[in-house]
């Protein structure tokens, strides 16, 4: 891979960008030599696993990247098999998680193609522009850890994030180790480059390209301790609005209508020192909401719909704190004992 680099990045010097750096993503191939030390070979195969280049790819763009970005650009003009599609889908998500780290700067994609112009020349035309690549769906999740993060975002769920942040521990691997497992042998005359999957710690797309975006989330918005409207806003207003603006909507309405909640009973809650959200919800509605009911019977399958609606903030659910005066930095939410049926509902 070295000598991959090396003779990349001289072609690139040549060509006047100084301002470079070069990552190779390892690719499975077998080759067979005529003989040594000639290098010819007789037979030349690729397994290349698409998962695992793209997940190499993610990994050590985000690593290398150390400043604000506002734009990557892809040239489309070459790309054996998948490759191109491959990097189309790479800008676009490495884009959507840069968006929430840089939160206030969000990264667009643009792509280019030569177009030939005479015998030998050519020019560079922008064939499309994708101004905020938003946070895209995913399937095929490897655990039912990865499902319930990808619900949180699903269901537009931003207490349920967080709370699933704080237990979140999972290491993304530094591209230096990923590339040490990768190996170079020899074996009935082939030379063989073996990804050496079992060892490594990034091997499907998705799982990768999650994973990263969770740890991102983390590492740029304070999770621990009380979980404040405030928090939530926050995290709304920069990754929920990635997913789309309908879900930063509705939560951001059923925040606000909480908010309100609280206000108007501030000096109730404030004797109790906590309260449920549905000892509260009735004087805030004017409505009648029935026989109180457990986690148990509101987060059911048949209440997919309603969880959703409500921003995953249902009154039977949260628990409500507030210290000090009233304002979004100190109003504080959780699940309390629901968390755990929570859980079990986002990883279905």
């Amino acid at each position: 891979m070295e000598k991959v680099r090396n003779y990349i990045s001289c072609i690139v010097s040549k060509l006047g960008i100084k301002n470079h750096e070069v990552l190779v993503l390892p690719s499975r191939i077998e080759i067979k030599l005529e003989s040594e030390p000639t290098p010819y070979y007789t037979s030349f195969s690729s397994t290349s696993d698409y998962d695992f280049m793209y997940s190499v790819g993610l990994v050590a763009l985000y690593e290398k990247i150390n400043q604000n970005v506002e734009e990557i650009i892809v040239d489309t003009t070459h790309g054996i098999n998948y490759f191109t599609i491959m990097t189309q889908l790479l800008a676009r998500d490495l884009a959507s998680i840069l968006s929430v780290k840089q939160r206030e700067t969000k990264v667009k994609v643009s792509y280019y193609n030569a177009i030939p112009k005479t015998i030998g020349e050519f020019l560079m035309a922008k064939v499309y522009s994708d101004a905020k690549p938003s946070i895209r769906a995913l399937d095929q999740l490897s655990n039912n850890e990865l499902r319930i993060a990808y619900n949180t975002l699903n269901y537009n769920a931003p207490l349920a994030l967080v709370y699933f942040l704080k237990e979140f521990n999972e290491k993304i691997p530094k591209l230096d180790e990923i590339y040490s497992k990768v190996k170079l042998s020899e074996e009935q005359g082939k030379l063989r480059v073996d990804y050496n999957l079992i060892g490594q710690g990034v091997k499907k797309m998705n799982d990768t390209y999650l994973k990263l975006l969770m740890r991102t989330i983390k590492d740029n918005f304070n999770v621990n301790g009380d979980v404040s409207v405030k928090l939530l806003r926050d995290i709304t207003d920069i990754v929920y609005k990635l997913i789309s603006e309908a879900s930063s909507s509705i939560i951001i309405r059923e925040l606000d209508k909480l908010f309100n909640c609280v206000r108007d009973n501030a000096e109730m809650i404030a004797s109790k020192g906590k309260v449920n959200y549905k000892d509260i919800y009735p004087m805030c509605t004017q409505s009648n909401t029935g026989e109180a009911q457990g986690c148990e019977e509101v987060l059911s399958e048949d209440n997919k719909r309603n969880f959703i609606a409500h921003g995953g903030l249902l009154e039977e659910i949260v628990e409500i704190k507030v210290t000090n005066e009233v304002s979004k930095e100190n109003i504080f939410l959780s699940y309390g004992k629901c968390w755990e049926k929570v859980k079990e509902f986002l990883s279905k």
